[in-house]
């Protein structure tokens, strides 16, 4: 199981990892853990010792150094290795945090710990920035309202099928459209994304940029297998991230995050921000840069 943990820390973006083995121990297991709050570990996992035996007694353990409860980390635990098996409920997991420190109780065995700790990890570099008084935002981006209705349009236009299979009315690639050209204008992104793609390096394309001093553009930055985006800031500007397709692995502040389809990165001014592609298929991304 520490192996396990370990190596998804290090494929998380831990800088670095510690590991320590502790038998059933009470009084050893809480003096290791408030060394490392002391030593202002980011997060510190324990795992095992976390069912029903009577010699189970790490989430005890942690519930004692515990200053503030995380419930919504225990739920996603819980939700998640749920849906994976139902003697998931037989799991004591626990959450928390104290002082500068994240702490997890985990399952003792390798497969669901490593299942519980990825049920956490998409929230838990914004969640340990917030512990340290940071203002990076990482928010996974939320489904549109079911009650969310666009009104069909009464223009006549063909239509064509993009490589997902998706039917969008026909537009000529990488159009871009300035503020004041219409009060409302179609952009196909899938289409646009065809175009962007450079086996040589990362694609960018700009799809619609407002004028003026405080502008903002939003475009695709389009990425092969093995391609990136290293590590830059912006002191002028936020910019946002939505990975349209693919997967791979957001860059900020020293650590690296996994996306997928459907996730949002906010990297304010100021923040060291990147993009890997290392995954075997192509990765798109709509950006959105707001100068300030």
């Amino acid at each position: 199981t520490g192996d396990a943990l370990c190596k998804a820390l290090k494929d998380f973006g831990a800088a670095t990892v510690h590991r320590s083995r502790i038998f059933e121990d009470r009084d050893q297991i809480k003096q290791a853990i408030q060394s490392w709050i002391e030593q202002e570990v980011n997060v510190i996992v324990a795992c095992g010792s976390s069912g029903f035996n009577s010699s189970d007694i790490v989430p005890e353990i942690l519930k004692d150094v515990i200053e503030k409860e995380a419930p919504g980390l225990v739920h996603s635990m819980l939700s998640g290795s749920l849906q994976v098996t139902p003697m998931a409920a037989l799991n004591r997991p626990v959450a928390g945090i104290t002082k500068k420190s994240i702490l997890l109780g985990l399952p003792g065995s390798a497969k669901a710990a490593k299942e519980c700790f990825d049920f956490v990890a998409p929230v838990l570099v914004h969640a340990t920035q917030l512990v340290q008084g940071k203002n990076t935002q990482v928010h996974p981006a939320r489904p549109p309202s079911s009650s969310s209705t666009v009104p069909a349009s009464t223009t006549k236009s063909a239509t064509s099928t993009c490589r997902h299979g998706h039917a969008h009315p026909s537009q000529p690639a990488n159009k871009k459209l300035k503020t004041g050209e219409a009060k409302t204008s179609f952009i196909d992104v899938c289409s646009n994304a065809e175009s962007v793609y450079n086996t040589a390096k990362m694609g960018k394309s700009t799809l619609f940029e407002t004028s003026g001093t405080s502008k903002v553009t939003v475009g695709l930055n389009a990425f092969e297998p093995g391609q990136q985006h290293k590590l830059h800031t912006h002191d002028d500007m936020d910019k946002v991230y939505f990975v349209v397709e693919g997967e791979g692995k957001f860059l900020i502040d020293g650590a690296s995050i996994p996306m997928t389809a459907g996730k949002m990165l906010v990297a304010p001014a100021g923040a060291a921000h990147g993009v890997l592609n290392d995954s075997s298929a192509k990765l798109l991304l709509l950006t959105t840069l707001a100068w300030k």
